[in-house]
């Protein structure tokens, strides 16, 4: 099940973790494909479980024991299409818990007309400001919202400063008289990019920051060859700013983990 996509979701998610400087795995269980990153093993983001289907049988229950024997949490993003009353039994009965919806959209580059933003600037990250990218993007982030694991900032910096400093994700900032207020990012297989990672500082938003952003990167991975843009979010203002920009949710999507909290 990979939404029409050329390229499964799991193998776009593994390419980014590769992109921060992580050795990423990939495996097909079924239809679905686990990411793990034994370097960071607590890290859901790149140990994961993608494009689950809960009634097929038997996939749900190899990723749970797969991710026990090493010692990680059991984390897996469920077609909602697939779950009904019985496949949610079955998923509790694993151990596992509902954890938070999240949504994916994709948008066609074909027919993108790429319009300069007015007032800010969007220019590439050079390699020596990695470490102020990373710092730029935690303090634009911030907390996670209640119910959401909360993050090892050390092990966060060092992700996103890779970003630049290895060059094989394209990362952005906006900025505003010559000061960034805002980054982006995205990472390239095939014909998909992969437009997850972006946020403004509090104090900025509502300027336009993350349309320039999307618009931009837009026109830049379709100049280097990319034919769709997919992104996933789980909060709703995000979905908001990402339809006004043209893109249009493929899949809906409950993320499932060990039970007893956060994963």
């Amino acid at each position: 099940m990979t939404g029409a996509l050329d390229t499964p979701l799991g193998e776009l998610i593994a390419d980014r973790g590769r992109a921060a400087g992580l050795r990423v795995d990939t495996r097909a269980i079924g239809g679905a494909t686990l990411v793990t990153c034994d370097g960071a093993p607590l890290d859901i983001s790149v140990n994961r479980a993608f494009d689950v289907d809960a009634r097929e049988a038997g996939v749900a229950a190899e990723i749970v024991a797969d991710a026990r024997r090493a010692g990680r949490r059991a984390t897996l993003e469920i077609e909602l299409e697939s779950l009904g009353h019985a496949e949610r039994g079955a998923l509790g009965a694993l151990g596992l818990g509902k954890l938070w919806d999240l949504v994916a959209l994709r948008r066609d580059l074909a027919s993108f007309v790429y319009a300069p933003p007015v007032g800010l600037q969007v220019r590439d990250v050079r390699e020596d400001e990695a470490d102020a990218f990373a710092a730029l993007a935690l303090r634009a982030y911030g907390p996670p919202p209640p119910g959401f694991p909360a993050p090892d900032e050390a092990a966060q910096a060092r992700k996103w400063a890779a970003f630049p400093r290895l060059g094989r994700a394209r990362c952005f900032f906006v900025e505003v008289d010559g000061v960034p207020c805002a980054i982006g990012m995205y990472s390239r297989l095939g014909t998909a990019a992969l437009v997850d990672g972006a946020a403004t500082v509090v104090e900025m938003r509502g300027r336009g920051g993350q349309a320039a952003l999307l618009a931009h990167r837009f026109r830049e991975a379709h100049a280097e060859g990319a034919r769709v843009a997919i992104t996933r979010t789980a909060a709703a203002a995000s979905q908001r700013n990402l339809e006004r920009a043209g893109m249009a949710v493929y899949r809906r999507v409950e993320v499932w983990g060990d039970a007893g909290g956060a994963a």
